[in-house]
Parts: C-alpha cells; sequence; structure tokens
C-alpha cells in the first residue's frame, strides 16, 4: 500500500514538473514567435492560459507559483514586460489563481467560477495599472489590448473549464 501511494505521489511529482517545464518553455518563445511572425500572441494571455490550464493538472499551489513567477521569467528571459508590468500580471495571475480557488468551492457551475475570477482579476488588474498611470511610474494606454478579445478568452477558457469542470467536483486539485 505504502508503494503504491509513494508510486502515486512520485507520477504527480513528475507530471508537475513536466507541466512546469512547457509552460516555461511556452512563454520563454513566445515573444520570439510574436516578433518572427508578426502575430501579437500575448493578445491570447498565453500566461493567464498557463496559469489556469495549470490547475486542471497540477495542484492549486503549482499554479500560484507559477502565476507568481512566469511574468518574473518572461522579464529575465525576454525584458519583457517592463518590470513595473511584472508586478501588475503577478498581482492579476496570482488573483485569478486565488478568486477561482475561493468561488470553484462555493459556486456549483465551474464556468461561472473561472469566469468571474477572470473578470475580478481583470478590474484590479486595471484598477492598480490605472493608479501606476496616476504617479507616472508607466506610461501608454491602460487599455492595450482589445477588451473584445479580453471578452473572447475570458469567455473561451471559460468554457473550457466548464467542459473539464468534473476535475473540480472533489476539489482534488484544489485542497
Amino acid at each position: 500500500m505504502e508503494l503504491s501511494i509513494n508510486s502515486y505521489l512520485s507520477n504527480i511529482k513528475i507530471r508537475t514538473a513536466i507541466i512546469d517545464f512547457f509552460a516555461l518553455a511556452f512563454i520563454y518563445l513566445l515573444p520570439t514567435l510574436s516578433h518572427l511572425s508578426g502575430i501579437p500572441f500575448y493578445y491570447l494571455e498565453p500566461m493567464r492560459i498557463v496559469v489556469l490550464l495549470s490547475i486542471l493538472y497540477t495542484h492549486r499551489w503549482n499554479s500560484l507559483l507559477l502565476a507568481l513567477t512566469i511574468p518574473l521569467f518572461s522579464f529575465l528571459i525576454a525584458s519583457h514586460p517592463s518590470i513595473i508590468k511584472v508586478l501588475l500580471l503577478t498581482v492579476d495571475l496570482a488573483a485569478n489563481i486565488l478568486l477561482f480557488i475561493f468561488f470553484v468551492s462555493r459556486i456549483k457551475h465551474t464556468y461561472l467560477a473561472v469566469f468571474l475570477s477572470i473578470g475580478i482579476s481583470k478590474i484590479i488588474y486595471y484598477l492598480l495599472k490605472y493608479s501606476v498611470m496616476q504617479f507616472n511610474l508607466m506610461d501608454g494606454a491602460l487599455v492595450t489590448t482589445p477588451l473584445y478579445i479580453q471578452i473572447i478568452i475570458t469567455v473561451v477558457l471559460s468554457l473550457a473549464f466548464a467542459f473539464s469542470g468534473n476535475r473540480f467536483k472533489n476539489n482534488s486539485n484544489l485542497s
């Protein structure tokens, strides 16, 4: 019995390490792909996709770890985004995961839990970004990715989670 538990835990750790590796590789290569192709892949919110998808296949703490580190990793590897935006994105992604964990345990529908967590984390992000811009710590437009694209991504991610919602019925990834 002990051997099967250790084997199971070992498989979970290996799966988590593989997912983290591919998540970081994806984030690492995306700016290059955008530059070479001229397609603004960042409009698709790849960091949010990676962090949210990680909660489907790993543990909530791993998803939170990814949320806290992926923006910094991107900055260290590609010097993008700026350090101020790294902090904003980190808060946004971490809030997204924490809100999702909060909502999924209280709301019957996974779709709504994901939709609300993304929506509220975006509101937090834009409020913080507006505040940073008011202190002249960051310039540019408040909203750089068109809102209709953000809404489409939010709906698509929410639907993807709704179809995978059975994984959260027992909160096994969220404990």
